[in-house]
């Protein structure tokens, strides 16, 4: 395909035709994997999720990606000749360095659509989205992308229970669904090296050592506690803070405006404090959707933006604020229901 620059004036808007949500079979109760693991009873209660998804041998991130794949073009009414392009954030693919979205593309019959893959844990599918929103308006035969999710991180994991699922949401120019008013991110970029695997890249290839410890790579993570302790830590609702402001000020909207708040599922009191730190407590959330759930990527918002839409939480009209962070950066997205 070739992409064609396109006069931002011909453009009004993008936003979500459709969102796609796939879970597996099989669920297990946290308390399981507290035991397991020798959760204190007090770190336990404080995560605050009964419920997490256990995928099966069957239920790897590309079978997971296909069928909410699937229920997102149902639910756009979108032909799959019609996608222009598809992204696929994963961070623990089928196999390594794989492409899931050539396989997507292929399997679901998108003839038409470029692929590409932004890894980055759960900041990359806020960057996944707003790469896709700005690819619809920069360019004149880009009009619909499907950015896609899925992730096998079933297990324990602070400050959440980590679950397993995939995520896909379409994009359309001019969807009269969900339109996006704005992003902003802020990032600690000299920060990057707070934590990394060492092996597998070209400085120290993967070898038989016995530095690798066992099978899971999530062993082998080197993290710089100081630095995180020290530099991140202690400013994470600070950072919540400014880019929150960044958002407001690039959309001229007023925080007294935000009608609906949404973010990572994190641990059980994470909305209310980040809330509380951007000074919107009071304002609805869908907290009461993440119990049964667990975290599953930075596509959490979505599921429970689908979730909390179906339920009648969320109102034509609504403002939607997303906020959310991974790694060292922080993100917040502006969403007109």
């Amino acid at each position: 395909m070739k992409i064609e620059n396109c006069p931002k004036q011909q453009r009004t808007h993008v936003g979500i035709a459709g969102i796609g949500l796939y879970f597996p079979e099989k669920t297990v109760d946290t308390r399981v994997e507290a035991k397991i693991h020798k959760l204190p009873e007090n770190v336990y209660k404080n995560i605050g999720i009964d419920r997490i998804y256990v995928p099966n041998q069957k239920e790897q991130p590309s079978y997971m990606a296909y069928h909410s794949s699937k229920e997102a073009l149902l639910d756009s009414d979108t032909d799959p000749e019609d996608i222009d392009l598809i992204i696929v954030s994963c961070f623990k693919n089928d196999f390594y360095h794989w492409a899931m979205s050539d396989w997507l593309c292929d399997r679901l019959g998108f003839k038409n659509a470029l692929t590409i893959e932004i890894k980055g844990g759960c900041g990359a599918f806020y960057q996944a989205i707003e790469f896709g929103v700005n690819q619809i308006n920069g360019s004149k035969n880009i009009k619909t992308v499907m950015v896609v999710s899925s992730e096998r991180l079933f297990g324990y994991g602070w400050p959440s229970f980590m679950s397993a699922g995939s995520q896909a949401v379409i994009l359309k120019e001019n969807s009269d669904k969900y339109e996006f008013l704005g992003f902003s991110t802020y990032n600690y970029l000299k920060y990057h090296a707070m934590a990394y695997i060492p092996y597998g890249g070209t400085a120290q290839p993967f070898q038989k050592s016995p530095e690798w410890k066992g099978e899971d790579f999530t062993s082998n993570v080197v993290v710089d506690r100081d630095m995180y302790f020290d530099h991140i830590k202690p400013y994470v609702f600070d950072n919540f803070r400014y880019v929150t402001k960044q958002l407001l000020d690039k959309t001229g909207v007023n925080i007294e405006e935000i009608d609906f708040f949404v973010t990572l599922i994190q641990q059980d009191n994470f909305e209310k404090r980040v809330q509380t730190s951007i000074g919107i407590p009071e304002v609805k959330n869908a907290a009461e959707f993440k119990r049964k759930l667990g975290h599953f990527s930075g596509a959490d918002p979505y599921v429970l933006i689908k979730l909390s839409q179906e339920s009648g939480l969320i109102k034509k009209g609504d403002l939607i604020l997303n906020i959310g962070l991974g790694g060292v950066a922080w993100y917040a997205t502006l969403i007109r229901y």
